[in-house]
Formats: C-alpha cells, structure tokens, sequence
C-alpha cells in the first residue's frame, strides 16, 4: 500500500509538471518578466486652432482639457510552486478583474517579475490658439486663446498576495517586485500668441496633479495571515 501511494504520487507530480512545461510562458522562468496592470493613460487635450469650436468675434480657440489617467487595478496574486529537477519554479497567477487573469513562472534562483499596478498618467493640455493678426477688418488683432489643463494622474491600484504552502519557503524571496505609484500629472497647455495693439498672449493652462500611491502590498500565507506589509 505504501509502495502504491508513492508510484501514485510521482505520477501526479510527473503529470503536474508536464502540464506546465506545454505552457509557452514556462521558458521565460529564468529571465527578467514584466506584468503590467497599469491603468489606462488620460487622452491629450486638442489644440485650440484644431479644435470646431464656434467663437464670437473670431477669438482664438482654447486648447482643450488633458483627460485624466484612470487609476491602478485590484490585483490578487497568487504563488505556488512545483519541482523541476533539482529546484523548485513559482507559478503565479494574477487577477485583474473578471476574465482577465494571467500566469507566469519564475526559478527564484534566476528569474524576475515586477508586477506592477500603477496608475494612468494624465493627458496633456491643448495649446491655445493665436490670435487673428490686423487686417482692415480687426485693425487691433486679436489676443491669443488659453492653454488647456493637464489632466491628473490616476491613483496606484491594491496589491494582494497569497502564497500556499508549497511556495511559502520562498515568500521572502528577492525575486517577485510590486509596483502601484500614482500617474503623473499632464502638463499644462501653451497659451497661444496675441497679435496687435492691445492684444495679450493667452495664458498657459494649469499641470495636472500626480496620482496617489497605491496602499501597501500586503503578502499573506495560506491561512491568510499576513506575513509581510511592502
């Protein structure tokens, strides 16, 4: 009987580890991986001279506003680890969400993963548009149009991690990074040139705010107690 559950065991291990050797991914273990959750950057404000805005009198358009960056993911990562020959690989898996996760595998004595979670940096402000220069029609010209306003950067997202208990050994590991740092800020748009007597330039928008970081990644084990706070 003995005999019979050690044959069962190395056949299942042997079984285990041939499913994941199939995995494409299986050959990045021992280089350096990058799992990017980032959220999406914010979309740059259209300048004002290209911008369909109607304007009374012909005043110099504004530019338009950055969109903001949308803020870092909840990601729930997971580590286990299986043999592979003499050493051990970290399988991890990353959830971002429904339907959306991913593995990669890791040898701890080589391999990288920085898994990051950060925020989208914002868009940048349009430039304003020029003012009209003097003709007999507008013999004063025409100031120019403001910048627009960057975009704020959207904030870093929430990390959780679980390792079981056949990866726990390695839950100290220098080998698995984690980012989630808040995006930056978009810069401000350009105010546009003014033309004439009398006229101003338009003024330069305003920069957009940097995001806040993520809260700290919190690593836990299998009994979810928490075993580090990075």
């Amino acid at each position: 009987m003995k005999l019979f559950s050690i044959v069962l065991l190395l056949l299942i291990s042997t079984y285990c580890y041939s499913q994941h050797i199939t995995d494409i991914n299986f050959a990045y273990r021992n280089g350096l991986q990058e799992a990017n959750f980032n959220g999406k950057n914010g979309k740059n404000g259209n300048n004002g001279a290209g911008r369909l805005l109607p304007t009374l009198f012909k005043t110099a358009r504004w530019g338009g506003n950055g969109k903001p960056g949308k803020p870092g993911p909840t990601l729930q990562v997971k580590v286990s680890a299986f043999a592979d020959g003499d050493s051990s690989i970290l399988f991890i898996t990353i959830t971002a969400g429904k339907d959306n996760t991913h593995s990669y595998y890791v040898n701890p004595r080589f391999g990288k993963l920085i898994i990051s979670a950060n925020g989208g940096d914002g868009g940048e402000g349009g430039d304003g548009e020029s003012g009209d220069r003097p003709d007999e029609k507008q013999p004063y010209g025409n100031s120019g149009g403001a910048g627009g306003n960057g975009g704020n950067g959207g904030d870093g997202g929430t990390i959780i991690v679980t390792y079981d208990s056949t990866a726990l050994p390695y839950a100290n590991c220098n080998c698995i990074f984690y980012n989630n740092f808040g995006g930056k800020g978009g810069e401000a748009g350009a105010g546009g040139k003014g033309y004439g007597t009398g006229s101003a330039d338009g003024s330069a928008g305003t920069n957009g705010k940097n995001g806040e970081s993520g809260p700290s990644v919190i690593v836990q084990g299998p009994d979810k107690k928490i075993i580090q706070i990075k």
